[in-house]
């Protein structure tokens, strides 16, 4: 029997003295009675509920290990099903549990819930258990039976409760069934879920949740190495956290636009607004916070490294960069453009179709409200290099195979734009114009040259007079920069009509060795033509300007000798009589050269180009007749030019 109790108290974790009262317990925790006269009790009575109709003693007397283990079951039964009625609605996985283990135990619980009226019934009917109930009570006998009595009592009553009842109204409380489970916890989901929240108090925890973020990025940018791992992606995956990278780049100064807003002046001209923001733009750059630059390198490696986390960033938000980083063209900007070049690079190469869309994109996504393309902010900056060379890869890509009309489109929004006119006018108007300026164009020219789409590009030179007149007009001007970029550009725009053109690859027809204008398919033949027509009546003051004295430096001003001879092989090369006109024979050219060469009290800087004039225009001579046969000349035209020097 003790082995009983040791067994059960290490199995079942309970001991005697919870269910008997502390009248009945000595000093040193012992009871007076046997337990087993306890146990034996129990044990009748458990066979009294179980066989209600039998009353032989010997068979009581003999199974009284059979009737405890049967006590046993049975109050274990009675306790989980306690358990049960106390259980809320998120333990109803372990509610089926138990209703599965009560089924497995067969009849024997559905018997024991059956005779809890009979059970009642015999305990009263039994007289001669009565008579000795004064004497068990003092030694807590009852107590037992009596605990598990009330313990069977709320089985019946749960067990009641959580089946379909005969009088649903009289159900106060039950422990809800499986299916309505589900529905309390679809419903419990339902009011906290995030669908439910309003747009509000979404962006609002967005924007915590980026002020929450922002210093960890922040601190990422001033370290070294800008390797990402799975955390750090999630952290720059937040909504608005690129454009807090990007900020690093681009470097707004909120007070300089505010000083920027004050001086505008609405009522000027279109053209004067645009180069009064052109001189914003031209002011120097703050480069000085060694901290500020640090971190915008980091961030241009940030973008540019190739790594899986950092291609699936851009990958996912590659025109939202762009967007951002053209705001490195505001007037407020301290951004250096060198970052901002090997970003865009990057972003093009990889995603020239998106790209090119984004920056020719003349509506809002959103809106669709019209706005100036992106690609319009970076004309006040192409005299730095990073940005011209930007812009040319752009407009002039290695490889148009595929996508040849969308790039058409564009060169029709640049032209509609005015793009190539306001680019002029920051060479030919402004008074701090740069060399750079100059080549950008002479080499969009290039380009154009190449590239048969862009035609519609360069039609503004022929169909506006005035861009005739200012690039003349620059080239008297006083500034050397500007002098240099209106010549070079003049040159480019008359030699590349007269030259040939790239022959075709995929055309049908042989390459063309003669140079005949009828067979030679130059779309800059109209602009040329315009725009020598427009030349022409300034040439004899660039005459002028190259013999006399009168300019800047006098007859040693190698720089400007230098830029009238590609002027004169311009004019020599264009065949066009009207040019040769007013350069040769009005101006009285040849003979004033000759004159001053050979004025002896006169120094000069200019004898060397003298001679490379003269050899230049004798070798003209020789082949006039060819000249003339072509409709260029008249014959004899050269000849007689220089028969009156034939030194």
């Amino acid at each position: 029997m003790a082995k009983l109790n040791v067994k059960k108290d290490k199995t079942r974790g309970w001991t005697i003295e919870k269910f008997m009262p502390e009248s009945t317990i000595t000093s040193n925790g012992a009871h007076p009675m046997d337990i087993s006269s306890n146990l034996d009790a129990i044990s009748e009575d458990q066979e009294a509920d179980l066989a209600p109709g039998s009353n032989s003693a010997s068979s009581s007397s003999g199974n009284n290990n059979n009737s405890f283990r049967q006590s046993h079951a049975h109050s274990d039964n009675s306790n989980s099903s306690e358990e049960e009625i106390n259980s809320d609605d998120d333990h109803d996985m372990e509610g089926d549990a138990t209703s599965k283990r009560d089924r497995q135990n067969g009849n024997g619980s559905s018997s024991n819930n059956d005779d809890d009226d009979d059970q009642e019934e015999s305990e009263h009917s039994t007289t001669d258990e009565s008579e000795e109930e004064p004497d068990h009570n003092q030694n807590g006998r009852l107590d037992i039976p009596k605990s598990k009595n009330n313990l069977r009592i709320k089985k019946k009553r749960a067990s009641s409760l959580s089946t379909s009842p005969s009088d649903p109204s009289k159900v106060v409380s039950a422990t809800p069934t499986k299916k309505i489970t589900k529905k309390s916890k679809k419903s419990v989901k339902s009011k906290s879920s995030k669908g439910s929240l309003s747009a509000s108090s979404r962006q609002a925890a967005e924007e915590a949740k980026l002020e929450a973020a922002k210093p960890i990025v922040s601190r990422f940018l001033e370290m070294e190495n800008t390797k990402l791992n799975d955390k750090l992606l999630q952290v720059f995956m937040i909504n608005g956290m690129i454009p807090y990278v990007v900020e690093t780049i681009t470097r707004l100064d909120p007070e300089i636009a505010k000083e920027m807003q004050e001086d505008d002046n609405l009522d000027e001209s279109q053209e004067s607004q645009f180069l009064r923001r052109v001189e914003h733009c031209r002011r120097k750059r703050d480069y000085s916070d060694l901290n500020l630059m640090k971190k915008s390198y980091t961030a241009m490696n940030f973008f540019v490294r190739n790594d899986m986390y950092n291609e699936f960033i851009l990958s996912n938000g590659h025109q939202m960069i762009v967007k951002e980083l053209f705001k490195i063209f505001r007037p407020e900007s301290n951004g250096n453009f060198h970052h901002f070049h090997k970003v865009f690079e990057t972003i093009l190469k990889k995603f020239r179709l998106q790209t090119m869309a984004t920056l020719f994109e003349d509506a809002d996504s959103e809106t669709g409200v019209p706005r100036t393309p992106l690609i319009f902010e970076m004309l006040p900056f192409l005299d730095q290099p990073p940005v011209a060379l930007a812009l040319t890869k752009v407009l002039f890509p290695t490889y148009a195979y595929g996508f040849s009309e969308k790039i058409q489109e564009y060169y029709r929004t640049l032209q509609s734009g005015h793009f190539l006119e306001m680019l002029l006018a920051m060479v030919t108007l402004t008074e701090n114009s740069t060399t750079d300026m100059g080549d950008l164009v002479v080499s969009l020219l290039d380009e154009a040259t190449r590239a048969k789409e862009a035609r519609i590009f360069l039609l503004c030179l022929a169909d506006n007079p005035i861009w005739a007149e200012r690039l003349v007009r620059g080239v008297q001007s006083s500034n050397p920069a500007k002098r240099h970029s209106c010549i070079e550009i003049i040159y480019s725009v008359l030699v590349r009509s007269i030259q040939m053109p790239f022959q075709d690859m995929f055309a049908n027809s042989i390459y063309v060795t003669e140079k005949s204008f009828d067979r030679v398919e130059s779309h800059l033949e109209r602009i040329a033509n315009d725009f020598g027509k427009n030349l022409a009546d300034f040439i004899p003051e660039l005459c002028q300007e190259f013999i006399s004295s009168k300019f800047s430096g006098g007859h040693f001003n190698s720089a400007f000798h230098v830029q009238f001879y590609k002027i004169f092989r311009v004019a020599l090369y264009s065949e066009q009589p009207t040019v040769y006109d007013r350069f040769y024979v009005k101006t009285g050219f040849v003979n004033r050269l000759i004159e001053h060469y050979q004025a002896i009290g006169q120094p000069t800087g200019t004898k060397g180009y003298i001679i490379l004039i003269l050899n230049c225009i004798r070798l003209s001579s020789d082949v006039e007749e060819q000249a003339a046969k072509n409709g260029a000349t008249e014959p004899g035209f050269w000849t007689e030019l220089l028969k009156d020097n034939t030194e």
